[in-house]
């Protein structure tokens, strides 16, 4: 991402972490620091108030497209196998409700299968996710959407339905 980033990637070890209030166990992970460029600030500027609250921009049904819609999975998504069949879930816990009802009828338009909104108790209070499903739907999208990532990051599309 040169020359975008400050300067080379640093690894965070994983281990028993506090994520959203909740102790979880992590794997290592890697963070970078960009660069103060001005594209860049307007870009944080349409999706954070304040001292950095998240916001869904009124206009960002103009920034979702399948590429956009990779990188969203492979940065907070999780693709996993439960009750004998595959799902894939998207964090969206830093929106309100309506916000990610917005991000779910979006997304529908990329997604022909099932698209429900789970609700999960923190200690901040309820907040709200995304879940995929639906075989053949899931398969295709995956299909669709692996071949826009890079080699490294394939694993969150690796479904073997």
């Amino acid at each position: 991402l040169l020359p975008f980033v400050q300067k080379d990637l640093d690894m965070e070890p994983g281990g028993c972490h506090i994520i959203s209030g909740v102790p979880c166990i992590t794997q290592d992970s890697y963070k970078m620091i960009t660069i103060a460029h001005p594209y860049l600030t307007e870009l944080w500027k349409k999706f954070y108030i304040g001292n950095g609250n998240k916001v869904l921009p009124m206009d960002i049904e103009q920034y979702i497209n399948p590429l956009a819609i990779a990188v969203w999975i492979c940065d907070d998504g999780c693709l996993s196998f439960r009750s004998r069949s595959y799902r894939l879930d998207l964090h969206t816990e830093n929106f309100s409700y309506d916000e990610v009802k917005r991000l779910a009828d979006i997304l529908s338009m990329y997604f022909n299968g099932n698209i429900n909104i789970y609700s999960r108790k923190y200690l901040t209070g309820i907040k709200y996710y995304i879940t995929c499903s639906g075989h053949s739907a899931l398969y295709k999208f995956c299909n669709e959407l692996v071949n826009l990532v890079p080699d490294v990051m394939k694993y969150k599309f690796e479904i073997n339905i």
